[in-house]
């Protein structure tokens, strides 16, 4: 048994000093000594100042000690926050929605007191409570005070977002090793029905739901992906609703505030699932909206182009390999980075790339090995403890 709040020794000491003050309490006594009053009138007081309380030699009440002893004692040790080792053999992970879905008045509230319920049962060292919104955050790490989680989620309430339960659950997995893994999922938010099989051995899942009625349409899914159609500058939106119930001429979808047109083929079957094809990767915020209700906002990714300035003079193929990489692109009156030669200031203090002849240049890795061993098959096993071959 450990303790949260004391240390062991804190514990130890403390029931020292109860068995100690109620064994001095126990060998007092009441002793009467005479006193000479003027009128009885007086007589109440004079009996209250005769009383006074000494040591005896003679332990009385033995039972009435020990029983006395045994609630102090308890007392104490409940103070101390004792924990047993019940749960201990695996990692206990809550994951705490913060979605859209809980945005019902008192629904998450409801849920934060599930989860304090739920610590109260948790050994301290080995449990973690992580919020799942637009970011995963931290609320409580192992061995740190229950009375934290209040405080770090503040003012919080449940934002425009999907609650990524299986994404942040298969991080911890991965790092959980072989370790088995508890979860509670506290909420609405989805997990795949057969992600419970790919977690380690002996591991548990359940889920708490909050009293409260959730949102009537919820987000499962708004996340993007590089295009199908393999543009660059373009990307795909997946979106998943949930329940089925949610008509398509309900939904609308707005790109930096203006409305764009969902494919007439993509809103068949209720509108649960479609994909929005090749829209512009250029840092947009795209909203999705159901009967004039915000759903939630996703930031799209900024795939435009770098501007990149040669400077004159340089071998014709740099400038082929630049045309080449939809990435880049050449721009000399608006550069945000040069490729100039080494002893040139071509560009200023714009960011640059310098080439220039190897004869001029130190070696950037210098490997050193004993005679006699395979060189190539060294250099190949340190490239790869680099992590030099995943680089293009």
């Amino acid at each position: 048994m450990t303790f949260t709040l004391f240390s062991g020794g804190l514990v130890l000491g403390g029931l020292l000093v109860i068995a100690a003050g109620l064994y001095l309490l126990q060998r007092l006594r009441v002793r009467y000594r005479p006193l000479t009053v003027e009128t009885t009138l007086f007589w109440k007081e004079a009996l209250e100042e005769s009383r006074a309380r000494v040591l005896v030699k003679r332990f009385r009440h033995p039972w009435a000690y020990a029983l006395l002893l045994a609630i102090a004692g308890l007392i104490w040790i409940a103070l101390g926050g004792p924990e047993y080792g019940a749960g201990r053999d695996r990692r206990h992970l809550i994951l705490l929605d913060g979605s859209q879905a809980m945005a019902a008045e008192g629904r998450f509230e409801a849920a934060v007191a599930l989860v304090e319920d739920e610590l109260r049962a948790l050994p301290s060292g080995s449990r973690r409570v992580v919020l799942c919104s637009d970011r995963p955050r931290t609320l409580l790490l192992p061995d740190e005070n229950p009375l934290l989680l209040r405080a770090r989620i503040g003012d919080f309430a449940p934002t425009e977002s999907v609650a990524r339960f299986e994404d942040v659950a298969a991080s911890f997995a991965r790092v959980a090793g072989r370790e088995p893994l508890a979860l509670v999922l506290v909420g609405d938010g989805e997990i795949d029905a057969g992600f419970a099989d790919l977690l380690p051995k002996g591991s548990t899942l359940r889920r708490l739901s909050p009293s409260g009625v959730s949102a009537e349409a919820r987000l499962l899914e708004f996340g993007q992906g590089a295009a199908a159609s393999g543009l660059y500058d373009r990307v795909d939106v997946l979106i998943e609703l949930a329940p089925e119930g949610a008509r398509a001429s309900d939904l609308q979808v707005l790109l930096d505030g203006r409305e764009i047109e969902i494919p007439a083929d993509e809103l068949a079957g209720g509108a649960r699932r479609l994909v929005l094809a090749d829209l512009p990767a250029s840092g947009g915020t795209l909203e999705l909206r159901l009967a004039g209700r915000s759903l939630g906002r996703l930031v799209l990714s900024d795939h435009r182009p770098i501007a990149i300035a040669l400077e004159p003079g340089l071998p014709e193929v740099l400038g082929r390999v630049v045309a080449a990489d939809p990435g880049l692109s050449i721009d000399a009156g608006r550069p945000e980075l040069v490729i100039r030669r080494s002893d040139s200031d071509f560009g200023g203090d714009l960011p640059a790339l310098e080439v220039g002849p190897m004869a001029d240049r130190a070696e950037t890795f210098f490997f050193r090995h004993d005679e006699g061993d395979d060189s190539d098959r060294l250099l190949s096993r340190l490239v790869d403890e680099l992590g030099l071959a995943r680089l293009d």
